[in-house]
């Protein structure tokens, strides 16, 4: 249950951290 969880938190993580770069690069241009 521990690793489910953690993989669903790192999936979270990971989704943001991609969605918080491409919103910097499209702001960068």
């Amino acid at each position: 249950l521990t690793l489910d969880y953690v993989e669903v938190r790192f999936a979270c993580i990971s989704l943001i951290t991609r969605h918080a770069l491409n919103k910097r690069n499209w702001w960068s241009f």
